[in-house]
């Protein structure tokens, strides 16, 4: 994710500017056509499943940690 509005029901939820999705819906993400295929079988207000990769010192020698979330996916034009 490269942002995250702080007053999004992701962000009370734990999604952070970073944090790679690798599962939708239980699903493993390898490229952007299927997470895109998966989030188009939503609408705005449905909640879903995410499991993001996040690794907050890309340099140091531990890797990141897996985290499991629900969020509800809305239209980024209503919270701004």
């Amino acid at each position: 994710m490269t942002d995250v509005a702080q007053n999004s029901h992701s962000y009370a939820m734990g999604l952070r500017a970073g944090d790679v999705i690798t599962e939708l819906d239980g699903v493993r993400l390898t490229d952007v056509l299927i997470y895109e295929n998966l989030k188009g079988r939503h609408s705005v207000g449905d909640m879903v499943e995410l499991t993001v990769y996040r690794d907050e010192n890309l340099y140091d020698d531990e890797g990141g940690e897996y985290i499991s979330m629900s969020v509800y996916l809305i239209n980024f034009a209503d919270i701004q």
